[in-house]
């Protein structure tokens, strides 16, 4: 299979940015078939606003129990562990080469559906307390066993064949061999593509969160809690998550 590149930047600067603004409204138009136009609009209106002047962030915390991966063993053929030496096929299919880098600086685990010498899809997990700049201020901290799918990714072309599925059922039991107790996952409330792919593999809803932020403030609503304060980088809002809390959302 033979995957062609969408997009080919012209040489003149106006053509340059008018074929962006094409490639632009390609990319919108995809995204809202495939997760809605309230979940696009919503990345639109974060892409336009500065996140520290004004930003509404809602998303569930997810499981997925690995016990019950505990016996299956992984063998999809198309599917392998991925190395250093894969970042620039993994470039390829985004969103940057300085995203899979620091990913392994980070000592995360990575897994690649291959096809033809092409990766096609890709998924990421880190096994340590978590934090990413979408997810500001907040940093999860979990059991030891604890392991977090933070990025799966599949080129559009091969979108809707059960790849997404296909990548998360061979992590799950690759990671379940590798003894860890469960993938925690963060899914925007509104990324109705995430929810569905996520609750195909058995991913379990357990926390809402709702983030606003406004002018350097933060407001953080989960469980029936409010925590109001000036989170930064530095100084981050540590949450704990117990091990498979028994009252989802």
């Amino acid at each position: 299979m033979s995957i062609k590149p969408t997009f080919t930047e012209p040489k003149s600067r106006a053509a340059r940015v008018m074929a962006g603004i094409v490639e632009s409204w390609r990319k919108i138009r995809r995204k809202t078939r495939e997760s809605g136009p309230l979940y696009t609009t919503q990345l639109v209106i974060q892409h336009l606003i500065p996140k520290n002047l004004f930003n509404v962030q809602m998303f569930f915390l997810c499981e997925l129990d690995l016990r019950k991966f505990a016996r299956v063993r992984g063998n999809d053929p198309e599917i392998r562990s991925a190395t250093e030496k894969d970042v620039d096929l993994l470039a390829n299919l985004g969103p940057s080469l300085s995203f899979w880098c620091a990913s392994f600086e980070r000592g995360a685990r990575v897994w690649v559906l291959e096809r033809e010498g092409q990766v096609i899809a890709g998924m990421r997990l880190i096994a340590s307390d978590y934090s990413e700049d979408w997810l500001f201020p907040i940093l999860f901290k979990g059991p030891p066993k604890d392991i977090w799918g933070t990025y799966l990714k599949v080129v559009p072309e091969c979108r809707g064949q059960g790849i997404g599925t296909r990548m998360n059922r061979h992590v799950a039991s690759e990671c379940a061999r590798l003894g860890y107790s469960r993938i925690m996952s963060c899914v925007d409330t509104l990324n109705r593509n995430a929810l569905r792919a996520d609750q195909k593999v058995g991913y379990r809803r357990i926390i809402h969160f709702i983030v606003i932020r406004f002018l350097g403030f933060t407001l953080v609503h989960s469980k029936g809690s409010l925590r109001l304060g000036r989170w930064s980088s530095r100084r981050r809002l540590e949450l704990q998550v117990d091990l498979f809390d028994k009252k989802p959302c």
